[in-house]
């Protein structure tokens, strides 16, 4: 697993890359390091175009207390995506990426209409 985070400054605070040093020794969960993170760019990542969008309104429902049932919950419904919505998604990145390069970086949310 690769772990893919933008450059929010609370992904970007001293913290952060030792947690995820952490995870990377105790997890064997990799990250993308911050120097390789387009700048301005958070609509660049499939993950944030649609996928954190079904798991937010997925969790938001829930109550949970303890990160494995996190997991859990993230697995089933990770699961649960209909294999042509993850298809559409990752063949409209090229179109996307080229927008974001269009627009120097800043969001499209509202260039696409």
């Amino acid at each position: 697993m690769k772990f893919h985070q933008d450059k929010a400054t609370s992904h970007t605070s001293k913290s952060t890359p030792v947690f995820l040093e952490k995870m990377k020794n105790d997890r064997v969960i990799a990250y993308v390091p911050f120097q390789h993170i387009p700048v301005m760019s958070p609509d660049v990542s499939p993950m944030d175009c649609f996928a954190f969008i079904l798991l937010t309104r997925a969790l938001s429902k829930l109550i949970l207390t303890r990160i494995y049932e996190l997991w859990k919950v993230v697995e089933v419904e990770w699961k649960s995506i209909p294999f042509e919505i993850l298809r559409k998604a990752l063949l409209s990145w090229k179109s996307r990426c080229r927008l974001i390069a269009q627009k120097n970086g800043y969001q499209t949310e509202h260039f696409k209409k």
